[in-house]
Parts: C-alpha cells; sequence; structure tokens
C-alpha cells in the first residue's frame, strides 16, 4: 500500500481528532479503578466514532454512511439493555447480543471487503475482529487483527488491534504473546493513550513469567514517568513486594 502525504486541511483535521480522543482516553485513564474493563469497550466505540468522523472529509460518502451505521448496530442495546427510554434514542435494538454481533460482523465485512486498503475499510476490519472474538470465533478474530498489526497503514488501527490481541492473550494466560502485543501497542501510541495502564499489564505479564526484573523496570517507568496516574502507586506496591536484590536493578 502507498504512503499518501496529508493535505495541510487533512493535518490539521488530524490534530483535531487526535486531541479529542487524548481528551476522551485520559478521562478512561482518570477513572479506571471504577470503569475497570468496562472502559476498554466503550474506549473501542468512542475512538471507532471519532475516527469515523476525521475520515468523513477524505472517504466517500457511501462509506461514511455504511461505518456509521455498522458502529451505531454495534452499539446498539441488545437483551436486557433493551429499553423504554434506549428505544427513543436509537434505531437499532437486538433480543440477543449474538444478534448483534452477528449484524455488526456483516457490516463490517461489507466495507472491508469493498474497500480493504483504505483506512476505513481497515478500521472496519480492526471491529470485523471484535464481532468475530464476540461470536466465539477466536482464531478467525485473531487472524483477522493480527494482520492489522502487521500491515494496517493508520497507527491507531495497528495499537487498537494489538491491545485487543494483548487482551484475548491475557485471558487465554498466554503471557508471552501479551507482552509481545502490549509493546507493539505502546510503539503505535497516539497522544493521550494510556501508556501507564499498559506499562503496568506488561509488568503483570513479566511477573507471571517470572521475568521480575522486566517487571521492575516497567513498574519503575511508571512511576517516573506517570507518577500521577492511578497506576503508580499500584506499581510502587508491586515493586515492593518483590525480592529487594530484584527490586534494586
Amino acid at each position: 500500500m502507498g504512503t499518501r502525504h496529508l493535505t495541510r486541511k487533512e493535518i490539521i483535521q488530524e490534530d483535531k481528532i487526535h486531541s479529542t480522543l487524548s481528551l476522551t482516553i485520559q478521562w478512561f485513564t482518570d477513572n479506571s479503578r471504577f470503569l475497570a474493563i468496562g472502559a476498554a469497550a466503550v474506549l473501542v466505540l468512542v475512538a471507532g466514532y471519532y475516527f469515523w468522523n476525521y475520515r468523513s472529509q477524505t472517504s466517500s460518502d457511501r462509506l461514511q454512511a455504511q461505518f456509521g451505521e455498522a458502529l451505531e448496530i454495534y452499539g446498539a442495546p441488545a437483551g436486557a439493555e433493551r429499553t423504554a427510554a434506549t428505544a427513543q434514542q436509537t434505531k437499532h435494538s437486538f433480543a440477543t447480543a449474538e444478534e448483534r454481533h452477528k449484524r455488526a460482523l456483516a457490516e463490517f465485512s461489507k466495507i472491508a471487503d469493498d474497500s480493504p486498503s483504505s483506512d476505513v475499510g481497515q478500521f472496519a476490519r480492526y471491529y470485523v475482529g471484535l464481532n468475530q472474538h464476540k461470536l466465539g470465533q477466536a482464531s478467525e478474530a485473531r487472524k483477522t487483527l493480527q494482520s492489522l498489526v502487521e500491515d494496517a497503514d493508520e497507527p491507531m488501527v495497528r495499537m487498537l488491534a494489538a491491545n485487543y490481541l494483548a487482551q484475548m492473550s491475557e485471558a487465554e494466560k498466554n503471557n508471552a504473546k501479551a507482552v509481545e502485543m502490549l509493546n507493539k501497542a505502546l510503539e503505535d501510541a497516539t497522544p493521550g493513550f494510556p501508556k501507564s495502564t499498559v506499562l503496568f499489564r506488561l509488568g503483570q505479564n513479566y511477573e507471571a513469567m517470572g521475568k521480575t526484573q522486566e517487571a521492575v523496570k516497567n513498574y519503575k517507568r511508571i512511576v517516573t514517568e506517570f507518577p500521577e496516574s492511578p497506576e503508580s502507586e499500584q506499581a510502587k506496591a508491586r515493586i515492593a513486594a518483590l525480592p529487594k536484590e530484584t527490586a534494586k536493578k
């Protein structure tokens, strides 16, 4: 895929999207103790909406409409989430989460197949991977997301795909793969990306692998580089809990 140089107008728009996304991610980071894992799911949706709004300046009207519709389906209420209030706020609702993800998978797949090399198409592939995973298609999801980590042009897409693969690996107790993907996510981190959270997860995975020196290095980075983050106190506690000869290195 060729590299396209952004115009001055697009650069200004990109600064705005990254600025807005930065504020959104920072809010989730500041409230991570309360939001826990749920924040990641919300962040995925928020990132998608902002990405869609930004790319609406450079993509076809048809792709814009398709992507927006697919995002609405992905975020639509399902099952017990459906209430009279939500019914008035969205045109989509589903009897089950499985039904919602099947529909979202179909819609995002259409976009990805129709325009695989475009930024919108790559972001659609990311959502294809998410919906595959939600539907229990773990191997297919891993293949979809790994392809994005390897060849997506958009750093935000690579970052989000790597982070989700890390989450999948953590759930499977595959700490080595989680470490690989978390480091990939850090490489492509956009402004405002919660690096302290990723560094803490890296430390936890290194600990699980018995690599305490590597764990301490990541914990110390949090304390030094992100002293005001929620993870800073947790990192100090982990350093104190590890053998002193290791923590000093």
